[in-house]
Parts: structure tokens; C-alpha cells; sequence
């Protein structure tokens, strides 16, 4: 045994075959069972859905939940799960296993910061969960066909399952539906002898003496041709008054259209999917189809979602990463359907959980700008404490139009800060992201090459965002301050420090980016931040200078 890297299958000469059940005369493995339409449909349906559904990476604080679009788990979750093998690949076919068999495996592989990289698919034919005895702890022993096996650590094995006994292994389905497959494959093999032999049950010829021994040689050769070659429409010559006689039920006598419809049923209750799934709509109508989609999210969708995100939240993060999880995001399910969709949306955005942007943003779609960050909600709606205390319809009056009591002449500063906050947090997101597109373009570079186009960008990159940001601050400062309306040396030094601060953080993170490439920009969190502060700043200072 080694406690290296297991070695990659080869589809085209290695599987490790399992001894077959038999049930109702019809041995049942994984390629068996997976023969069957019914059980197929419902394997390749939830896995193929679950699958489709985009996992994020978040970092979760109590004020705000953020994407880490920049995270190597992002592109290893949603574009690429290793070199061989698409994101979507891996998730349809580790599901696949874990219904099947009770278990899915992956490897994981870790780069040398400890960040998980790429997820390997192991077989699960392959692999034996143990303990050792002497450490009491898990480990799985991975079978290398001619190789020795190989030994891996739990932390490095990427291990979905489901229902199970002792719960560190799953139930393999295909055993425990053995009996329902085996009835089911029964039937549909039943119906397969039935129409080949062209309808025609097993019978006797009855002779009413006894049958000559010519005509028993031409009766002999004639059965024997139409059974070799298969010629089942050609008439018999029957001697001698002989007669047919059947003696099996037919296949409507046997019901073998209702087995093969109730087995749809009862796989469909194996794998906790409604018929209508499997293309089973015999009790299905128009009112209950849709409570059913709703139910199959529920009972057959969910408990795979949160064993997956459980298990990568365990394996994926590092100590230091606190607060940092993945997610898998349901609304996906809602991609097929333009009007649930649409209803969705408007809800949230009445409410004000929802801006027009953040809705343009999940329908990948460019946002409108600035103002489409407004958040909406109905006139008609106010707070449980306002109710209570009657002061609905009292509203503060302002010492002056357009003036805070007891604030200086002028603006509402409030709400010329509100009104401005977008336009300064898009400002600072296209200068970090103009830092990002040139950092891609030359971060294939040594360190030697990347340490000189620091030099040479940077200087570049204060230009640009002074010519970014000044316009900006020259127009607030006139909408706050009329009668001056320029920038003194107070509010100019304040702009030139915060260019300063950007460049030097920028610097840090250039440099770090320099020696991981896998590191993330977080361009809307540092945006918002930045964009923050300085508006704070800025306009306390002209307050300040209004007042004097």
C-alpha cells in the first residue's frame, strides 16, 4: 500500500465488476439496472438538475454576504473540476454514483497554500472506507488494479453519501431496490419474448390419434426452421387434424401493461421523484403537476445539496478562512421558466430586497447605471413601532426646504451623499477593474518582469484614477457648497490621500497576486469600501466649510 496519489481509471480496460443479485430470474448490477428506462430517467434527472445549479463560493459576515468570484474553489466548482473533466461532469456523475451505489468519491487535490485545486472522480468500486484500529481513525483504501493500493486520509477524499447505517457509508440503491428492479426488468423482458414470438403464447399440438412417423419428421423440421431463422409469420401445416392448444396467459391476461406501469411508480418511490418525472402522467393533471415540481426540489433535490455543501465546507477551507463557505443557488431551477422567474423578481423588488440592477445581474445582463441601485418599496407600507405609537402619518419638517434641522444652509447633505454614493462606488470599481484586466494580461510573467510593469503601471494607474475620481468630487463639491464651489487644499489633500492609500494597497496585493495567481481582487467589497471613505470624509469637510 502507498499513501500517494490513486491512480487515474482507464475506461477503456479497467472496472472492477460486482457480483450480481438475482430477482425474478434477472441478475441486477449497475449496468442492469441502469438499463432500465425508469431508473435511468430518475438517476439522469436529479443529478443532471442538482448539477446544473451554480455553487458559489461566499464569505458570510453579519452585515453582508459577499462572492468570492476570485476564490480557486469558484472556477474549480463552476467551470472546471480538474483538467479532464467539466464542473458539471463531475457533480452529474459523483451524484450518479452516490445514488447507484450509496457512495461518491472524488480525490482532492491541494496546492502547496493548502487550497484545494482540482477534484479527482474515483469509482466507488474502487474504494473501501476502514478505520485503523491502532488510531481508531477513518481512512479510505483505494483499489490500483495491478498497482498496490493506495491509502488516503479523510481530509483528502471528497466522500459523498447517502442514507446509510452507521452513517460514514450510504445505502447503495440498485441493492436495496433489487427486488422492484428485478419485477421491473422482468416485465419488460416478458414483453420483449412475448412480441417476438409474434404474439403467440406457448401452447401443445393436440393430434386426435397418434402422429405418423413422417408427419412427426416434417412437424420437427418446420418448428425447428421457424425457430432458428425466425420466421414467426409463415404458417404452420398442421397433419393429421391436429390442433393448437395454448396454455399461457397472454399478456393481457398476465397484466403486464399494468406491471410495467405500476414499476414506474415504485421506482419513482425509490428514488423520491413523482411519476411525472419518470414521463409517468397517468394521475397526474394540470393542479398537481405543479405542487409536485415544487415538492421534488424539497424531497428529492435538498438532501443532496446540503451533504454536498456540508462536505465542501468541511474539506475546502482552510483555519483561516472563517466565515467563508460554499452555496449552492436553487434559483437556478427557475432558469426553464420565464414566468415564475418574472413573479419572483417583482416580489423581491417590491419588497427592496431587489434593485433593477441586482436583477439585470442575474439574468447576465449589463446593470443601467447608478440609478438602478435605488431600492423600491409601496407608500402604503410602514414600520410595526410607527404603527403603534400613531405617528404613521407624522412626518419631520425641515427648518427650511431642502435643509436638515438644525443643519447649515444649503442641500440636504444626506441626501446629496445618498445620491452621489453610486457614482463614486462605480468610479472605484472600473478603476479596480482596469487594476485587474492589466495584472491578467502580464501575470504569466516572471517576478523579475512582473516587478518592473509594477513600477511602470502604477504610476500609470494614480494618473487614472485622479482623472476618474476629480470630476466627481468637483461636482459634489459644488452641489454641497454653491457659493465656494471649488476644492480647497483641505478637500485636495483628503482626495490625494485616498489616491495614495488605493495605490499602496494595490501595490500589496500585486505583489501577493505576483506569487499566487490564484489569489482574488474582491473588486466590490474594496470599491464600496473605498468609495465609503472618502465620501465620508469629503463631505464632512465641506459641511465643515459651510459652516465657518
Amino acid at each position: 500500500m502507498n499513501a500517494g496519489r490513486a491512480l487515474l481509471s482507464d475506461p477503456a480496460r479497467y472496472r472492477i465488476l460486482m457480483i450480481p443479485s438475482r430477482h425474478a430470474q434477472v441478475h441486477i448490477d449497475h449496468d442492469t439496472a441502469m438499463k432500465y428506462s425508469a431508473f435511468y430517467r430518475g438517476v439522469a434527472y436529479i443529478s443532471q438538475s442538482i448539477a446544473g445549479l451554480p455553487w458559489e463560493v461566499l464569505r458570510q459576515t453579519p452585515d453582508k454576504t459577499e462572492r468570492l468570484t476570485r476564490h480557486q474553489l469558484w472556477y474549480t466548482l463552476r467551470t472546471r473540476a480538474n483538467p479532464e473533466m467539466s464542473a458539471f461532469a463531475f457533480k452529474e456523475t459523483i451524484i450518479a454514483h452516490a445514488i447507484t451505489h450509496g457512495n461518491g468519491f472524488a480525490e482532492i487535490e491541494f496546492d502547496e497554500g493548502g487550497r484545494p485545486l482540482y477534484f479527482w472522480l474515483i469509482t466507488p468500486d474502487r474504494v473501501q472506507v476502514k478505520r485503523d484500529p491502532e488510531t481508531n481513525e477513518i481512512y479510505y483504501e483505494i483499489s490500483n488494479f495491478t498497482a498496490p493500493a493506495t491509502i488516503l486520509p479523510p481530509w483528502k477524499m471528497f466522500h459523498l453519501h447517502g442514507l446509510g447505517f452507521d452513517g460514514l457509508t450510504g445505502y447503495s440503491l440498485i441493492t436495496m431496490a433489487s427486488r422492484s428492479l428485478g419485477l421491473s426488468i422482468a416485465a419488460e423482458m416478458y414483453g420483449e419474448d412475448f412480441f417476438a414470438n409474434g404474439a403467440v403464447s406457448t401452447g401443445y399440438l393436440q393430434h386426435p390419434k397418434s402422429l405418423g412417423d413422417e408427419a412427426y419428421t416434417r412437424l420437427k423440421d418446420q418448428m425447428q426452421e421457424k425457430a432458428m431463422f425466425g420466421r414467426k409469420w409463415r404458417p404452420m401445416v398442421l397433419e393429421e387434424g391436429m390442433e393448437w392448444k395454448g396454455i399461457a396467459l397472454n399478456a393481457r391476461d398476465s397484466q403486464m401493461l399494468e406491471t410495467r406501469q405500476f414499476q414506474v411508480s415504485d421506482i419513482a418511490r425509490w428514488l423520491g421523484l413523482p411519476p411525472h418525472k419518470l414521463a409517468d402522467l397517468t394521475r397526474s393533471t394540470y393542479s398537481n403537476i405543479e405542487s409536485q415540481s415544487i415538492e421534488v426540489v424539497n424531497d428529492a433535490f435538498m438532501p443532496w445539496i446540503y451533504r454536498m455543501e456540508q462536505e465542501a465546507n468541511y474539506k475546502c477551507f482552510t483555519g483561516r478562512e472563517r466565515g467563508v463557505i460554499t452555496k449552492m443557488n436553487v434559483r437556478g431551477l427557475l432558469r426553464g421558466d420565464d414566468m415564475s422567474r418574472a413573479a419572483y423578481y417583482q416580489i423581491m423588488r417590491n419588497i427592496g430586497v431587489y434593485s433593477t440592477n441586482t436583477i439585470l445581474r442575474l439574468e447576465d445582463m449589463d446593470p443601467v447605471g447608478p440609478e438602478g441601485d435605488e431600492l423600491l418599496v409601496q407608500l402604503n407600507q410602514t414600520t410595526l413601532k410607527r404603527l403603534v405609537s400613531g405617528d404613521v402619518n407624522k412626518t419631520p419638517k425641515p427648518s427650511a426646504p431642502g435643509q436638515v434641522p438644525g443643519a447649515p444652509a444649503g442641500p440636504e447633505t444626506s441626501q446629496v451623499k445618498q445620491n452621489y454614493a453610486g457614482l463614486v462606488q462605480d468610479a472605484f470599481r472600473r478603476i479596480l477593474k482596469r487594476e485587474q484586466g492589466r495584472f491578467d494580461q502580464v501575470k504569466h510573467k516572471d517576478q523579475a518582469d512582473l516587478a518592473a510593469w509594477r513600477e511602470e503601471f502604477l504610476p500609470e494607474q494614480r494618473n487614472y484614477m485622479v482623472q476618474t475620481i476629480r470630476p466627481i468630487f468637483y461636482s459634489l463639491a459644488a452641489m454641497l457648497d454653491p457659493a465656494a464651489n471649488v476644492l480647497d487644499a483641505q478637500t485636495t489633500n483628503i482626495l490625494e490621500a485616498a489616491t495614495t492609500a488605493h495605490i499602496v494597497e494595490s501595490r500589496r496585493i500585486l505583489e501577493d497576486l505576483a506569487t499566487d495567481p490564484r489569489g482574488e481582487f474582491e473588486i466590490e467589497a474594496r470599491a464600496k469600501r473605498e468609495a465609503d471613505n472618502l465620501l465620508e470624509r469629503f463631505v464632512i469637510a465641506i459641511v465643515q466649510r459651510r459652516t465657518q
